[in-house]
């Protein structure tokens, strides 16, 4: 009978633990929530305010997140949140051979996170180049 008594203690414990290390885990719910931004998702409905809720690199939430907790706020209020734009035509291919310029923050800071390039038939490599090796 003692040792059900032990057990029985052991088990409560061990569930408490894990109860315990579960709700820890949650606590946080995103790693990243942008609040009160106006929201253009790019699909060409109109813009919305809302929150945005990410964990990792991924965007798991759009909506009223009031509430919710993260391990970083960034408060967008006033300001536009859109996804990533795309420059379609541009001529920085020849920098971003260059280590100085390849991190391209003159887009980034536009917004822009994605550029095409060699659209005018140059680019970073040359076809010389390619031969030589």
């Amino acid at each position: 009978m003692k040792k059900a008594k032990h057990l029985a203690y052991f088990c409560f414990i061990l569930m408490a633990i894990s109860f315990s290390s579960n709700c820890n885990r949650t606590a946080a719910g995103y790693d990243i929530l942008i609040t009160n931004g106006k929201i253009v998702d790019g699909t060409g409905m109109a813009g919305f305010y809302g929150d945005i809720g990410i964990k990792g690199d991924t965007i798991v939430a759009i909506g009223d997140l009031s509430g919710k907790a993260a391990h970083k706020k960034i408060d967008a209020g006033g300001l536009v949140i859109t996804p990533g734009f795309i420059d379609m035509h541009t001529h920085c291919d020849g920098g971003l051979g260059s280590p100085e310029a390849n991190a391209n923050l003159n887009y980034l800071i536009q917004g822009t996170t994605t550029v095409v390039t060699g659209n005018c038939g140059d680019g970073t490599f040359k076809i010389d180049e390619l031969k030589e090796k």
